[in-house]
């Protein structure tokens, strides 16, 4: 009995190291990064390797939405034998709307009894999708058509993002006497 209790052990141990060694990938994500904030036409772009000569199939990227739920997902499909990169490029106004998302990506290979697996997975988190320019509520001061002559002038408006924090607000000024504008 110990006998065999031995020699089950060690075989499954074996079959562990060759399920490593055989099936082992990597996989990176180069675009987008963690943190990132996209609008419009999103690239996304990952390597992902087999360590020994197989294959990568396809590579899918998930998006969830910060409650957890898949709002879309896009599959990139090895052209050749050994395609290492997969790029996809779509439109972020199309298929996500404005908001935080975490993205998962997920390499799959076929074994050699044909089976798809999919071998490894990584996520990037807290991607920020904002398609809609801050708007510019108010102008408090200086009044519309006001005649500035101060060598100091307060400005003073309201400006609202519905995505993000806005940290700049940008005054283009112009003189309609003087060919100069001011910034």
């Amino acid at each position: 009995m110990k006998k065999t209790l031995n020699f089950s052990l060690l075989s499954i141990m074996f079959m562990l190291l060759l399920v490593y060694f055989v099936f082992a990938a990597t996989i990176n994500v180069q675009l987008p990064i963690s943190g990132q904030n996209v609008s419009g036409t999103m690239l996304l772009n990952v390597t992902a390797d087999l360590t020994d000569s197989g294959n990568i199939t396809n590579v899918t990227f998930y998006f969830f939405n910060i409650t957890g739920n898949l709002v879309y997902n896009v599959t990139a499909y090895n052209e050749t034998f050994n395609d290492t990169m997969f790029n996809v490029t779509f439109n972020t106004v199309t298929y996500l709307r404005d908001g935080i998302y975490n993205l998962t990506v997920n390499a799959t290979n076929i074994s050699f009894a044909g089976v798809s697996n999919i071998i490894i997975n990584t996520s990037v988190t807290l991607l920020t999708v904002d398609n809609t320019p801050p708007n510019v509520y108010s102008i408090i001061t200086p009044v519309s058509n006001a005649n500035l002559s101060a060598n100091f002038q307060i400005f003073n408006v309201t400006v609202n993002d519905t995505t993000l924090t806005v940290h700049t607000v940008r005054f283009n000024i112009t003189n309609v006497t003087t060919p100069a504008v001011y910034t």
